[in-house]
C-alpha cells in the first residue's frame, strides 16, 4: 500500500512537471516569435472582361467631285448644320495656303486689338495674369508629355495673348499700333490672294464631321445588326473593306452609335443585373466611357454570345475607332487590401490581428467586400480605434494570439 502512494505521488508529480513544460513552451513560443506584419493600404479593383468588336454608325460620305486644293473649315468631330460650307476649293496651293495664314493673321490682330482697348491693370490684376499663364504652361508640358496634340493651337493663342496683355499691364509695352498696322496690311493681302475660290463644299446633312473614310461606312451600318448572330458577327468581322474614289469626308448623321463584340457564353453571367457598362479602348489620351447595353443575342448555354453597347460619346478619338479591342467593366471595387493568411476568428467573428505601436494586439473584425484569391478586399467594422484603418499594421502569421495580448 506504502508503494502504491510513492508510485501515485511520483506519477502526479511528473503529470504536473509536463503541465508546467507545455505551459512554459507555449509562453516562451508567442513570447519570441517574431511577427510579421503588413500595412493596410486602400485598392481597387474590376470585373473586367477583355474582346474585340467593331463601331457602327449611320454615315453619310461625301464624294469630292471637283479637283483643287481642299482647305476644311471644321475638324474632326465638330458638330454641323445642314448645308453648312463644310470645305473650300481652291485653284492653287499657295492660294489655301494664304487662306490659312489669313486665318491665323485675324485671330492676332483681332487680340492685340483687346488689349490696346484695355485700361492698365491693377497690381492684382497682374498677379492674375502671372498665375493663368503659368497655368497655360503647365498645361502645354502636360501636352507635350502626353504626344496627344489636340487644341494645341488654341493653347498657343491663349498664352500668347496673356503674356502680350502682361506686356501692357507692366507697362513694358504701351501701344501695339504698329504692328496691328502690319497685320492689318497683310490680312489684306492674304484676304486678296486667297479669293480664287473654285467652289465652296457644303454639308448635305447635320451632325458631326469626320475626315476619315474607310469603306466600312456602308458595310457597317445600323439596320445591318438588328438579328446578327454570333457566326454573322464573325463573318462581318473579317471583312476587308477599301474605299473607292476619293471623299471630302462624312457624316455622323446621329449622336447614338454602337458597339458590337462577341464575349464567351460563360462570361455572360457578369452582365447580369447591369445595364451599362463603361469600355476602355486604350487610345491614347482617351478616357474610359459609359455605355447602355442596348442588346444581348444569345445566353449562356452558347460559345459565343453577341452583345450591342449604344453609345453617345462623339470626339475625335472615338471616330477613329472601327475594328478595335476593348475593356469592358462592370464594376470596381475598393477596400483595404489584406493577405489571405492574415484572417482569423475570434469568437466566430472574421476579423485580422493589428500590433499596435505599444506592442499590443488587437483584434479587428472586418466585413470583406471581394476576394481576389491571394488577398482580399475588405472594410472595417466598428468605430474608433476597433475599426481596421489604413496604415494599421496587420500581422500575418497571427495563430495563438489573443485581443489584448502584449508581445514582449
Amino acid at each position: 500500500m506504502k508503494n502504491y502512494d510513492i508510485k501515485a505521488r511520483i506519477a502526479f508529480l511528473v503529470l504536473g512537471l509536463m503541465v508546467l513544460l507545455y505551459i512554459g513552451y507555449q509562453v516562451s513560443r508567442v513570447g519570441n516569435k517574431e511577427f510579421l506584419t503588413e500595412t493596410a493600404e486602400y485598392d481597387t479593383v474590376a470585373d473586367t472582361i477583355r474582346t474585340e468588336g467593331f463601331a457602327v454608325r449611320d454615315e453619310l460620305t461625301i464624294p469630292l467631285v471637283t479637283d483643287g486644293v481642299l482647305v476644311y473649315n471644321y475638324g474632326d468631330g465638330d458638330k454641323v448644320a445642314i448645308s453648312s460650307i463644310l470645305a473650300e476649293v481652291y485653284s492653287t496651293e499657295e492660294a489655301a495656303q494664304n487662306k490659312q495664314r489669313a486665318e491665323d493673321v485675324k485671330s492676332e490682330l483681332e487680340n492685340l486689338q483687346k488689349i490696346q482697348e484695355m485700361a492698365t491693370a491693377s497690381h492684382s490684376n497682374i498677379e492674375l495674369l502671372s498665375s493663368q499663364i503659368n497655368e497655360k504652361v503647365g498645361k502645354l508640358i502636360d501636352i507635350t508629355h502626353s504626344g496627344v496634340v489636340e487644341n494645341l493651337l488654341e493653347e498657343k493663342e491663349d498664352i500668347t495673348f496673356m503674356l502680350n496683355k502682361k506686356q501692357v499691364a507692366l507697362h513694358k509695352e504701351n501701344s501695339f499700333d504698329k504692328r496691328i498696322t502690319y497685320l492689318s496690311n497683310q490680312l489684306d493681302y492674304l484676304q486678296e490672294s486667297a479669293s480664287s475660290i473654285q467652289k465652296s463644299l457644303k454639308t448635305p446633312a447635320e451632325g458631326y464631321f469626320c475626315q476619315v473614310v474607310d469603306g466600312y461606312e456602308n458595310i457597317y451600318t445600323p439596320d445591318k445588326i438588328v438579328d446578327i448572330t454570333a457566326e454573322t458577327f464573325h463573318q462581318m468581322y473579317t471583312i476587308e473593306a477599301a474605299k473607292q474614289g476619293e471623299y471630302v469626308g462624312k457624316i455622323i448623321k446621329n449622336q447614338n452609335w454602337y458597339f458590337v463584340v462577341t464575349v464567351k457564353g460563360k462570361d455572360l453571367e457578369k452582365f447580369h443585373g447591369y445595364s451599362s457598362a463603361v469600355l476602355d479602348f486604350g487610345l491614347s489620351g482617351g478616357e474610359a466611357m459609359d455605355a447602355e447595353i442596348y442588346q444581348i443575342i444569345g445566353d449562356e448555354d452558347d460559345k459565343d454570345v453577341v452583345i450591342i453597347f449604344k453609345c453617345k460619346n462623339i470626339n475625335e478619338s472615338l471616330l477613329s475607332i472601327r475594328k478595335q479591342a476593348v475593356d469592358i467593366t462592370f464594376r470596381t471595387y475598393s477596400g483595404l487590401k489584406v493577405r489571405r493568411e492574415a484572417l482569423c476568428y475570434e469568437q466566430s467573428v472574421l476579423g485580422v490581428y493589428v500590433l499596435e505601436r505599444n506592442a499590443i494586439v488587437r483584434f479587428k473584425p472586418i466585413n470583406v467586400i471581394r476576394n481576389q484569391g491571394s488577398y482580399v478586399l475588405c472594410e472595417g467594422i466598428g468605430e474608433d480605434n476597433n475599426c481596421l484603418m489604413r496604415f494599421d499594421e496587420v500581422i500575418i502569421n497571427g495563430g495563438d494570439l489573443e485581443d489584448g495580448q502584449q508581445i514582449k
